[in-house]
């Protein structure tokens, strides 16, 4: 039987949380796992989900699960793949008040694919000047509903 669309969306989001909240470093997941997470965030509402991983208690692994994904995904071949990687790792950058990171991490989103529409929301953020909490509110929101999976 083949997964339903909605079944590999929420098996992508336990994986993250489950890597999230291990106290195992992300950095030591192997190909498989991250190629999992990688495809499992091409679905935009996966994506939207895991920006959820923002409580301090998260946010740093989080930040280093993107970021170790981002670079095992550009020695594999899965480059043109990551632009939700690179707008997560985004993300993680602006909630913890790292504009200048965010920025860039925003830029190799849009040069990998300069329609995805998150990387240029939040660059339109960037550019205006504006603070991650207009935008944190909504993600905690939908965080909310889905509390089995903290995200």
């Amino acid at each position: 039987m083949i997964p339903t669309r909605e079944a590999l969306r929420e098996d992508t989001i336990r994986l993250i949380h489950d890597v999230i909240k291990n106290d195992d470093d992300p950095s030591g997941l192997d190909d498989a796992t991250i190629h999992r997470i990688t495809m499992g965030l091409t679905d935009p509402i996966a994506r939207d989900r895991a920006m959820a991983f923002i409580y301090p208690c998260e946010l740093n692994n989080a930040r280093i699960l993107w970021h170790h994904a981002i670079a095992r995904c550009e020695t594999t071949g899965y480059t043109g793949y990551t632009p939700a990687l690179h707008t997560l790792a985004a993300w993680g950058h602006f909630v913890a008040g790292e504009r200048h990171g965010a920025a860039i991490a925003v830029h190799a989103a849009l040069a990998i694919d300069a329609s995805y529409v998150m990387a240029r929301l939040l660059h339109s953020f960037l550019d205006d000047g504006l603070d991650p909490d207009h935008l944190m509110f909504l993600v905690l929101e939908e965080r909310d509903k889905h509390p089995e999976g903290q995200s």
